[in-house]
């Protein structure tokens, strides 16, 4: 058995939306990375994408740098230079690897291209996000045993205590978990604080910054 540094991908699951679609992706995110699960998502990568060359750089992640990659499809993703970018990088994966790594969530009945009809989607006008959220977990969960990839089982209630956020025995701001252990993978435990800290702060303050667009969500927008 390979050690989990060769075998396993940076990210538990990368996220490929356009700008019109934000709010959908940002509440699957969110969603996600309280499970434990390490994400993809633009506005939690802002530090490591600013300076970088996107192209080759986004390329590398949506190709080679996630478990599954989840395609939020609409009529706005078809037409998008980015989203059309990163379709083109997580289809090589696929087909290289020849399995479900594109995991497609329809908004809309938009036709993208080499995305068939044949293929196994779910519809997000009709799968509440819990659904889909538990149904990435257990891919996930699936994904690494089968590769014999270490996994752990984390509280998030713990997480939460130790980063000093909420009262003793209650998540901060009304954030609900299970209250059994929630089952996950990752490689990198750190990778999940500056998330959640993130996450947190935003909901706590409602502050909406006005800082200018990284080219990323330009060409999302």
């Amino acid at each position: 058995m390979r050690s989990e540094q060769q075998s396993s991908p940076m990210y538990d699951i990368v996220i490929s939306f356009a700008g019109e679609d934000r709010e959908t992706a940002k509440a699957l995110a969110d969603a996600l990375t309280l499970k434990g699960l390490t994400v993809f998502y633009d506005e939690y990568a802002k530090a490591d994408l600013w300076g970088k060359d996107l192209y080759s750089h986004l390329t590398h992640v949506y190709r080679d740098e996630a478990k599954y990659c989840v395609m939020i499809i609409s009529e706005a993703y078809a037409q998008k230079q980015w989203t059309n970018h990163e379709r083109r990088a997580a289809q090589a994966r696929a087909i290289r690897e020849n399995r479900e790594y594109i995991l497609p969530l329809r908004l809309d009945d938009a036709s993208v291209e080499g995305v068939l009809q044949t293929t196994s989607y779910m519809d997000y006008r009709a799968t509440p996000l819990e659904e889909v959220v538990d149904l990435l977990v257990e891919k996930v969960t699936s994904y690494n045993r089968e590769r014999g990839i270490a996994f752990e089982v984390v509280r998030l209630e713990e997480v939460f205590l130790k980063a000093g956020l909420g009262p003793k025995g209650k998540l901060p701001f009304g954030m609900l978990t299970s209250p059994q252990p929630v089952q996950h993978v990752r490689r990198n435990r750190q990778l999940l604080k500056p998330q959640l800290v993130w996450m947190v702060l935003t909901r706590c303050t409602h502050v909406r910054t006005t800082a200018s667009r990284s080219s990323l969500s330009a060409g999302r927008a």
